[in-house]
């Protein structure tokens, strides 16, 4: 990155290393880590079932949803037509090739985060550049999911690239620029807010360029052109925006609030979801609260970044803050506008409690910009203390990424997986949950809730229900729905119930990774009026990487007839609970952290507050009278180990204090070459 085309910028500290054959195989190597691990097991969202089983054309018409205007959801069709040239290529049968085109997102948008350094003779910020979008926990988490949202930071990059270009007045602007901006807006709606930051920051780009003249021409050959070739889309889409009702399209797209958003609400949350979410990922970006320890770093470094670049002398650098900044000032401004006016105007009454989506998928565009002034900012405390900077924030996010990865939710795969085992022909399954494209052809599926059978079959001998943790549902789910006895009133008996459950982690989590499910197995059989004395509960904990849950215990309370009674265990990898067969129990189940000493949780500020918290794991479950035989299988976050945690939180502080002293060192530089040369 330079003053001008090819030269460092003041306090750069690159060599002349190192080069592709270094860098392209260790941001590769990164992207893959954090893309590809649970590819094929996670489970699948919303926007992936909508999805599921559509050809390219179904897929384009869900794009601007031609059938049904009333359900618009606006999601571009870029995307869609990836994913089916894989479908064509390698077929369709599994999760991992619907999602390949996501994760093949990630590795391209570190890779082009790294070219639009790279190309301004800056290897070593290249590197660093391109790393730190490898490992962001944002889009590794997209690049498990079949959407659009992990394709977007490549449009990124090759925007911000267009930008530098054109702010150098480089002929490459032409098709780089243009290029971005078209790929951005077939991919994703949201990309909207960094196409017009771009058009506003053109006539800033031509006034800063060494020659005007040349910057004027090019910027009006690339509006000219990206003009004719989106005039087409962009009537199709307003065209479907039209005939959406108007309320049915704010409420698709209205994010609920805890409470009505006033204008400093807006820019405060704003700014610190956005902050926080692009450091430690979606688990962090917790609305409406500002914890110092979490918050305070992540929101310097970002502020001090955006000042220190917007005044930057290199082309790359300023078009990145720039481009940060206007797209960050136009998603608030929408965002309070949305609230305050727009769903006021659908006809919400009283106080409005909504606001704009503006969670980190919508600026996810962002992602190489950030890194860049990021890396510029941190960089200017000199060549040693700047790279340890760096190396550190490279740390911070691979930390949560690495958490989020390890814990993927493989809730719907092991279902799947245990039906597999435990069925024998003759056997039904059925489901509330999505989990048809995980079983094999043989096995029958009823993908309902409520059972029905012809009244000419005959009814099976055993049911594997799937349904979602949290309440006993075999004694509810009637036979039909118009049937008034349940599957236990009608000669069935549970013999066996698992669970597994994903807990949020400590910070509490705004993403799909927590999640949880059960598996019934019942079968049409007398009870036996015997039965044993005591039924054995096993609960399996999968012990954590890192021995996160080491020093932790569990409580376990049973309720009987509104008394109360607690067991404590020493947390293990396996333990063993008990009840008499004759009574009707609930528990519930809780996970104490190891609590540090309460002078030391008061005395750090809250540095330590998450591990004094327990972690209620099973609430008030209720236990049908049948003997059986569960197994709740518990699973925790590998990467939990408070010490790790502790260490994310004083690498945060260090980088909002990092990107201080940066700053500070900037201008101070800026004061010495005015008076050097006034």
């Amino acid at each position: 990155m330079g003053n001008q085309p090819g030269s460092p910028v003041e306090g750069a500290v690159d060599r002349r290393m190192p080069g592709p054959v270094l860098a392209v195989p260790l941001i590769l190597l990164a992207a893959s880590a954090s893309a590809f691990p649970g590819l094929e097991v996670r489970d699948m969202t919303g926007d992936e079932f909508g999805h599921l089983g559509q050809n390219v054309l179904q897929m384009l018409d869900r794009s601007i949803e031609a059938n049904r205007p009333d359900q618009f959801s606006a999601h571009m069709p870029l995307a869609w037509i990836v994913r089916h040239l894989f479908h064509g290529l390698l077929g369709d049968e599994n999760l991992a090739i619907w999602r390949l085109h996501s994760a093949l997102g990630c590795c391209l948008g570190a890779l082009l985060s790294w070219w639009a350094v790279w190309r301004c003779r800056a290897p070593v910020r290249a590197l660093a550049v391109g790393l730190l979008v490898a490992v962001n926990p944002i889009l590794s988490f997209h690049a498990h999911d079949s959407t659009n949202y992990a394709i977007t930071p490549l449009c990124g990059a090759i925007l911000l690239a267009g930008l530098s270009d054109l702010g150098a007045a480089r002929g490459s602007s032409r098709w780089v620029l243009v290029l971005g901006l078209l790929l951005g807006t077939a991919n994703d709606y949201f990309f909207a807010f960094l196409s017009l930051s771009a058009f506003l920051m053109t006539p800033l780009l031509v006034r800063w360029s060494a020659d005007p003249r040349r910057a004027r021409a090019l910027a009006m050959q690339v509006w000219g052109l990206v003009a004719v070739l989106v005039a087409l889309p962009v009537f199709v889409f307003v065209k479907r925006l039209v005939e959406v009702p108007f309320s049915q399209l704010v409420y698709r797209h209205a994010n609920a609030a805890l409470e009505p958003m006033t204008v400093w609400q807006t820019v405060q949350v704003g700014l610190t979801d956005f902050a926080v979410s692009y450091v430690e990922g979606y688990g962090a970006g917790i609305r409406h609260q500002v914890d110092p320890w979490v918050a305070v770093g992540p929101l310097v470094l970002l502020l001090c970044s955006l000042a220190v670049s917007l005044r930057s002398r290199d082309h790359l650098v300023r078009s990145a803050g720039w481009l940060v900044a206007l797209s960050v000032t136009i998603i608030l401004i929408t965002d309070y506008v949305f609230g305050q006016v727009v769903w006021d105007a659908a006809g919400e009454d009283g106080p409005t409690t909504r606001d704009f989506p503006s969670f980190p998928r919508t600026f996810i565009g962002l992602l190489p910009a950030l890194a860049v002034i990021w890396v510029d900012c941190l960089l200017r405390n000199g060549r040693r203390i700047g790279m340890a900077l760096v190396v550190g924030l490279f740390l911070l996010q691979a930390l949560d990424t690495g958490r989020q990865v390890s814990a993927v939710s493989d809730t719907r795969s092991w279902a799947a997986d245990r039906i597999e085992e435990l069925w024998r022909p003759g056997d039904l399954v059925m489901s509330c949950l999505n989990i048809a494209h995980r079983l094999r052809d043989d096995i029958p599926l009823v993908a309902e809730r409520r059972l029905c059978l012809p009244d000419t079959a005959e009814p099976p001998a055993r049911i594997l229900m799937v349904t979602f943790p949290g309440g006993w549902e075999a004694d509810r789910v009637g036979l039909c729905w118009n049937q008034g006895f349940s599957l236990l009133d009608n000669g069935y008996r549970v013999r066996l119930s698992e669970d597994r459950f994903l807990p949020p982690h400590d910070e509490g989590t705004n993403s799909f990774l927590e999640s949880g499910i059960r598996l019934i197995v019942l079968e049409r059989s007398e009870p036996d009026p015997q039965g044993p004395d005591i039924v054995p509960w096993h609960l399996e904990f999968e012990p954590s990487l890192l021995g996160g849950t080491r020093g932790a215990s569990v409580t376990a309370t049973w309720f009987t007839n509104g008394d109360a009674e607690d067991e404590t265990h020493p947390f293990a990898s396996r333990v063993r609970l008990a009840r008499q067969t004759d009574q009707l129990h609930d528990f519930s189940l809780i996970i104490h952290p190891k609590k540090p000493p309460a002078w030391l949780v008061k005395s750090t500020f809250g540095l330590l507050r998450p591990f004094d918290e327990p972690l209620a794991l099973w609430p008030n479950m209720p236990l049908p009278p049948d003997p059986i035989i569960p197994s709740i299988k518990l699973r925790t976050y590998s990467v939990q180990e408070p010490a790790l945690r502790v260490l994310g939180r004083l690498l945060n502080a260090l980088m909002g204090l990092g990107a201080l002293t940066g700053a500070l060192a900037s201008l101070r530089r800026r004061k010495e070459d005015a008076e050097v040369n006034p």
